[in-house]
């Protein structure tokens, strides 16, 4: 396929431009586009909702809601006090897939180094195509007006000198709004930001920082890294990186056409998060066999496994290897991710995993052909397909791995969230946005 903007690839460096693009409450503001009698009032949109009961939660709030102290999260029955006269609507990921996929067409407009981050977020690396349309910002204009003309919604949009100050940037003006910090205006523009609102501090975190009399980005800036690692270990020095708006995270562009881009399991663990590694360790393991039997079912094969983990009220971090080969086998992209989690334990043992997440990209499919070697590949796909068949007639419980029995079922393959087609993003500063 021919590059119409001549770039190659986006390696971290001074010299990028990022735009980070986030649609403004997303769920919420397709469903007043396409149902005009929620226009311009407060609208939920729920999961697991009921109109006789009062079970479920929220998944978005409309800016009209959100002054009731309504967000992502809520329980339906806390929203029904806090707000009575809201509207309900069920969500529909078709149609909110069916909208991302439209938005990342018209992203391609835009660059060709286009990071699918989230349903309602992308990454686009603007560095060798922004001088087309005059400057960054004229591009942001273009790339918003053209959102808001074909389909009818709104976006906020940041841009800067990496991923983090483009995600910091884009929270500036929103809704509706668009920003942009200039490598030049590194650190200063970060200094007067109140410390709760930096990526990478949650709840925990900021007591941590206000015990220390922290209140601003400037103060933690003024700490010295030496005595942040003593106090925080790695994240210590992450979050000071993160204050001066350091950030040496790639984007990794999305996979263009037809198909799934990746295929993805995800468990919430709850906000105190487990601490016993073991647990999460078999939660990790029954995620795993989920994607790689539907991989199998499909007939795709995976290059790329990403590892994604939450540590309770502190940060989110996300970490990727690719392949010597593409595989769907399950011990092998188990084995994987794994060895992604290495160098997190302490931190785990520590604060407890809230989130547990895999996702497999890359994708090839089966049928054209997978690399032979000598290390018994072929035993273990015939073990993974004999297994799935067992599964397919005779039920998900008919057999079991030995590490998972008598696997306590509040955890066994707990609260799956399907991540396939629009796949997570990979980062290596932390974030708390999830």
């Amino acid at each position: 396929m021919t590059n119409k903007f001549s770039s190659l690839i986006s390696h971290p460096s001074s010299q990028r431009t990022i735009l980070h693009l986030d649609m403004d409450s997303y769920f919420a503001s397709i469903e007043q586009r396409d149902i005009s009698v929620y226009k311009g009032k407060p609208l939920l949109v729920t999961h697991g909702w009921h109109p006789n009961r009062n079970l479920g939660i929220v998944m978005a709030a409309s800016y009209e809601a959100r002054p009731f102290g309504i967000k992502a999260g809520t329980p339906i029955f806390q929203a029904k006090k806090l707000c009575p006269k809201a509207n309900y609507v069920k969500g529909n990921f078709e149609k909110y897939l069916h909208n991302t996929r439209k938005i990342v067409g018209i992203s391609r407009n835009y660059s060709d180094l286009v990071e699918v981050y989230s349903i309602d977020e992308l990454f686009l690396d603007i560095t060798n195509s922004s001088h087309l349309f005059g400057s960054p910002v004229n591009l942001a204009k273009r790339f918003f007006d053209e959102i808001k003309d074909k389909l009818g919604l709104s976006c906020s949009i940041g841009i800067g000198p990496n991923k983090l100050v483009a995600k910091m940037a884009g929270e500036f003006n929103k809704p509706r709004g668009i920003t942009y910090i200039s490598a030049d205006e590194l650190p200063e523009a970060f200094a007067p930001l109140p410390a709760k609102d930096l990526l990478g501090v949650g709840y925990r975190m900021k007591k941590h920082l206000r015990a220390l009399g922290i209140e601003t980005v400037g103060q933690l800036q003024n700490l010295s890294p030496e005595y942040l690692k003593k106090r925080w270990g790695v994240m210590g020095v992450v979050l000071h990186n993160a204050s001066l708006g350091i950030d040496n995270s790639p984007l990794i562009p999305s996979h263009q056409g037809p198909g799934p881009k990746s295929f993805g399991h995800s468990s919430a663990l709850g906000a105190k998060g487990i601490k016993d590694l073991d647990v999460v360790k078999k939660v990790l393991l029954g995620l795993t066999e989920g994607v790689c039997r539907r991989m199998r079912s499909d007939n795709y094969l995976a290059k790329t496994i990403t590892l994604r983990m939450g540590l309770a009220g502190l940060m989110y971090f996300s970490r990727a290897r690719s392949l010597a080969n593409a595989t769907d086998i399950t011990s092998k992209i188990y084995k994987t991710a794994l060895d992604l989690m290495d160098g997190q334990e302490e931190l785990a043992r520590q604060h407890g995993v809230s989130l547990i997440a895999i996702s497999a990209g890359n994708l090839k499919k089966a049928s054209d052909g997978r690399q032979l070697d000598i290390f018994g590949n072929e035993r273990l796909s015939d073990i993974d397909k004999a297994v799935d068949r067992v599964k397919n007639r005779y039920g998900e419980k008919a057999i079991i791995k030995a590490s998972l029995l008598g696997f306590n079922k509040r955890y066994q393959g707990a609260s799956k969230v399907e991540i396939a087609e629009v796949s997570k993003g990979h980062s290596s500063f932390c974030n708390r946005w999830v």
